[in-house]
């Protein structure tokens, strides 16, 4: 599996701004940019690029039978997943909540997500997993037409572009309409949560890694292509930070979390990834970017488990920080010797 250093950081990036975004946004550095901070929910568009793109590259060069394929998906993901989602019922049982069999069960199988109002329940980060699992699904009936180079990289890309700005102003429109009730409600859950509303995102990533496994030489000079995934980084902060005034400029309100910043994202990702080897890959953040998957599912479990043994013991302005470090070494810990030594046994024993 082809795997680029450079992309790896930026999912811890990605991830713990979303943990900023729940239990952090009373933290004084995240009210001096509580714009930015509070675009947790659209750095998961951040990650279906990411994740079309990286499925793509990882492989575009194979031929891979169904069952390899979704065996090394499901042992990637689903592990750990469900350590998250077990942590998460007994804790909130444990906490006096009442049990939600149904949405455990749903959850279990990554079903959540289609059926309101079941989405954010248990583990509510888990969501965004329930729509990986579709991405996975549907995902290698869609890469022999990239093999095949039915379509030129881009046109590919041109297409995917165009079914991102239908969906989006289809999404705009519904957002703005009598359907959209607020949250909670069906329709929050089909604008925001729903497979199919998030598929152009990843849809596009795929178009970007399809452009990049073949044209892999940058079209740009290192030194500018340095400069520009700079400004790239940047103008997303800016444009996260100030996505009211867009909103404004344009005159309707706009359902940011579905997906509308995914161009952006795909060319940060693919500046980074055409970018040589440096700092990005360096291995202290590669490994943070490993974990970053257990950052995102854990945070809140391990947050429950964080509250019920420390919640009058740490002071509150050190209480997010610490937190923040006790989930990120747990899931270094948790990486290092279970999720990457189980992967790797299910590997071998399959």
């Amino acid at each position: 599996m082809q795997r680029i250093e450079n992309l790896t950081f930026l999912r811890f990036v990605a991830a713990s701004v979303v943990v900023v975004y729940h239990y952090g946004l009373n933290e004084p550095f995240a009210r001096s940019l509580a714009g930015f901070f509070s675009s947790g929910p659209m750095m998961v568009s951040f990650f279906f690029v990411l994740s079309g793109f990286v499925m793509v590259t990882a492989h575009y060069h194979k031929n891979l039978p169904l069952e390899t394929y979704f065996r090394a998906r499901l042992t990637r993901i689903l592990p750990t997943y469900w350590a998250a989602l077990l942590l998460s019922f007994v804790l909130r049982s444990l906490n006096g909540q009442p049990a939600e069999w149904t949405a455990f069960g749903l959850s279990a199988l990554t079903l959540q997500s289609w059926l309101p109002p079941y989405p954010f329940s248990v583990n509510g980060p888990g969501w965004s997993l329930s729509v990986e699992m579709f991405f996975y699904a549907v995902f290698p009936f869609l890469l022999p037409a990239l093999q095949q180079r039915i379509l030129r990289a881009r046109h590919f890309l041109l297409a995917a572009l165009a079914v991102w700005a239908l969906t989006e102003v289809i999404l705009i429109g519904l957002f703005n309409s009598s359907f959209y009730r607020g949250y909670p409600s069906i329709s929050n859950d089909l604008l925001f949560f729903f497979p199919l509303t998030h598929f152009p995102t990843f849809l596009l990533g795929m178009a970007g890694g399809y452009l990049f496994v073949e044209q892999k030489n940058s079209p740009l000079p290192a030194r500018w292509l340095n400069g520009l995934t700079v400004i790239l980084a940047l103008l997303i902060a800016f444009s996260l930070h100030y996505r009211a005034y867009i909103a404004a400029a344009i005159n309707h309100n706009i359902p940011f979390d579905a997906g509308f910043f995914a161009p952006l994202f795909l060319l940060l990702v693919l500046c980074a990834a055409w970018l040589p080897a440096g700092w990005l890959s360096a291995r202290p953040l590669a490994l943070l970017g490993e974990a970053s998957y257990a950052v995102y599912i854990f945070q809140y479990p391990l947050r429950l488990l964080f509250d019920r043994f420390f919640a009058s013991v740490i002071p509150v302005p050190l209480y997010f920080w610490t937190y923040f470090v006790f989930l990120v070494g747990f899931c270094l810990v948790f990486y290092g010797f279970v999720e990457k030594p189980l992967k790797t046994w299910l590997g071998r024993n399959r």
